[in-house]
């Protein structure tokens, strides 16, 4: 790929880049660049959004079972958001430390919570909470 190509600027500015060029660097039309101006010429670089890297990214974890599903981690954070005031008023006593001091958090509660941010609660088949 390190070979020097000769390419015009047409009366536009426009300047067309070799089609083995843009297979190999995988440009497709409407992709962005920035440009560095210099002494004798430019650089050029591609413009990557963060959002498809980090997507990229978030896919390859869930295809390697690296992730958990959303109700799950919200269910972890609300408990862990939980503090030691409100654990003592539920219990009556002060709390241990001990996970089963502090309230356990319904599936009705993540769902509310999970529609909060707009997101759908995961469709599953639930027991009729009391």
């Amino acid at each position: 790929m390190k070979e020097t190509v000769a390419v015009r600027v047409d009366d536009k500015g426009r300047i067309t880049i070799p089609l083995k060029i843009r297979q190999e660097l995988n440009i497709k039309a409407g992709d962005v660049f920035f440009m560095l101006p210099e002494k004798t010429g430019f650089l050029l670089a591609k413009v990557e959004n963060p959002f498809d890297i980090l997507t990229k990214h978030a896919r390859e974890e869930a295809r390697q079972g690296k992730t958990i599903p959303f109700e799950e981690f919200a269910k972890d954070y609300i408990n862990s958001r939980r503090e030691k005031p409100f654990a003592k008023k539920a219990r009556g006593k002060e709390p241990s430390g001990n996970s089963d001091d502090y309230p356990k958090v319904t599936q009705k509660e993540i769902d509310r919570s999970v529609s909060r941010i707009g997101l759908k609660p995961a469709s599953r088949k639930r027991k009729k909470e009391d």
